[in-house]
């Protein structure tokens, strides 16, 4: 058999293989909400990060999203993804701290727009 033909073969059976795999459909979901992350990556929208991180949905935010919400709010934006998490968290919690002593109403959780 030449090359040709080997190729042409392999290629069959890597598309009967492929079509056997089950469709992973919580990869999706987790680009979905990476973009989601990302579309408030800036520190201005403070109740969406502070829906995020009440949903669990901040760990799902990118390292560049979390750098640019950092780096608006002025704060360090070197270390490991768990760094950043822990900084912006922080961040987050201290903001709405803070919106609560000055009597501005924290929203509740939106689960619909992060999931």
């Amino acid at each position: 058999m030449d090359s040709e033909g080997i190729m042409e073969s392999a290629g069959e059976h890597i598309e009967t293989f492929m079509s056997l795999l089950p469709i992973e459909e919580h990869k999706e979901k987790e680009r979905k909400r990476k973009r989601d992350a990302a579309s408030v990556s800036d520190a201005s929208n403070h109740s969406e990060w502070l829906n995020m991180l009440r949903t669990g949905a901040l760990d799902e935010c990118t390292v560049d999203a979390l750098k640019k919400y950092l780096r608006s709010s002025g704060l360090t934006i070197s270390g490991r993804k768990a760094e950043l998490l822990a900084r912006v968290a922080e961040s987050i919690e201290k903001n709405a701290q803070t919106n609560l002593e000055n009597g501005e109403h924290v929203s509740s959780p939106k689960t619909s727009s992060v999931v």
